[in-house]
């Protein structure tokens, strides 16, 4: 996959779901990339990521698949949210992550359990900047 084409529609069907929820809600809603200027808007979009990451990981270490499923559900929907306030373009910022994710080097299983891949001699750091650039907007 070229990092400039990601998927057709990799997320449209997520993002327009929660992008309603926002509107509905009244919450922040932004088609230009950039962080809000308000801070009581950065402290709660930065907050609820915090707890809900926390209830994911509580989830996970109880054991529990289906309190973990529902809590990485409610982790994505607050992270979409998240990319529709500060008016991110997900699809292609996605792609562009990846490819660089693709660079890391494997790291072998630790007594039966798997590592994660690090930043080795080969990764290339993905650059945003053209993507968030207001040229590049769709």
């Amino acid at each position: 996959m070229d990092d400039e084409t990601p998927p057709a529609g990799m997320f449209d069907e997520a993002l327009a779901l929660v992008r309603d929820f926002h509107a509905a809600k009244q919450l922040l809603i932004s088609d230009c990339p950039a962080v809000p200027e308000s801070k009581r808007e950065v402290e709660r979009l930065a907050g609820d990521i915090e707890q809900e990451a926390a209830e994911v990981a509580e989830a996970i270490r109880l054991g529990d698949i289906e309190k973990s499923a529902r809590e990485i559900c409610d982790l994505l929907y607050i992270t979409f949210g998240a990319a529709i306030s500060l008016g991110l373009p997900l699809d292609r910022l996605f792609a562009r992550v990846h490819e660089s994710n693709m660079t890391k080097e494997s790291v072998a299983p630790v007594e039966g359990v798997s590592q994660k891949p690090h930043k080795g001699r080969r990764f290339r750091e993905p650059v945003l900047a053209d993507i968030l650039a207001p040229s590049q907007r769709p």
